[in-house]
């Protein structure tokens, strides 16, 4: 019997119903290029984190690539990824914009899942999916040793009720990887940077998240840091086009104190 809190993998024949987040290989299909190409930096990604027998939450999948990067690496990976109803935490704009976005947005989440079981099923991955939102992980999902969150936080209206869920869920170490902003991290200040403004339509991007306001919010929470580095990636702003730098940082905090729930008011 299926288990209901994971959703039934689901059948993708054609690779032309998909997006593809990242440039991969694929069994039986070959190389297929996305909007990254994290292939020769992988490590340094993942912050050096070893997944050997380790049980992984991963929020915000996209095409999978780092979920069986690590599935490959010896982990049982469970991501959460948004359900048909929840497409994008998107700013709420009062504009036609936020329609016509939200329109076009459809169907392109649709080839984005579709290139996860696309690829999930030729690589006879056991990753489990539970379609959902950050903002609300059931205890049913059980524990966890490691939570990825990788550039997802600064597309989400409140990144820190998703980090404090994630970490309710893990006993051992958050791996946070974002956008790296000098200003930001070079001002000490621990905050984040509000991106949107009314005459650049960012829809898509709440955040720009310093370094110094994780560390701190991570102490809260009782986890420490215990690596933090900087990369440059390749970007390419059009699937297939040219390609450009994009700095971001990876950030491993280890848990130094059990989770105690907060108490919830009545």
């Amino acid at each position: 019997m299926s288990d209901p809190i994971y959703a039934e993998p689901r059948t993708v024949e054609d690779a032309s119903d998909c997006f593809f987040y990242h440039t991969m290989e694929i069994p039986g299909v070959g190389l297929v290029e996305g909007t990254f190409d994290l292939r020769e930096s992988l490590d340094d990604y993942f912050g050096a984190v070893d997944f050997e027998g380790k049980r992984v939450i991963e929020v915000g999948p996209a095409s999978g690539y780092l979920t069986f990067s690590m599935e490959a690496r010896g982990a049982d990976v469970v991501v959460i990824e948004t359900s048909e109803e929840f497409t994008w935490d998107a700013v709420p704009y009062d504009l036609p914009l936020l329609e016509t976005w939200g329109t076009e947005l459809l169907p392109y989440m649709q080839k984005l899942r579709n290139s996860f079981w696309f690829t999930h099923r030729r690589l006879n991955s056991k990753a489990r999916v539970h379609y959902g939102s950050g903002y609300s992980l059931p205890d049913e999902l059980g524990r966890f040793d490691v939570g990825l969150m990788s550039c997802v936080l600064l597309h989400t209206r409140d990144p820190l009720a998703i980090i404090r869920n994630c970490a309710a869920l893990v006993d051992e170490r958050l791996v946070i990887i974002d956008i790296y902003n000098e200003e930001l991290d070079q001002s000490g200040i621990p905050a984040m940077t509000f991106c949107p403004r009314r005459d650049n339509e960012m829809v898509h991007t709440w955040w720009h998240l310093s370094p110094a306001m994780l560390r701190e919010y991570a102490a809260i929470l009782g986890f420490e840091e215990v690596h933090f580095s900087r990369h440059v990636q390749r970007f390419a702003p059009v699937q297939g086009g040219e390609t450009e730098p994009q700095e971001q940082f990876t950030m491993v905090l280890e848990r130094k104190r059990p989770w105690r729930p907060i108490p919830r008011r009545s």
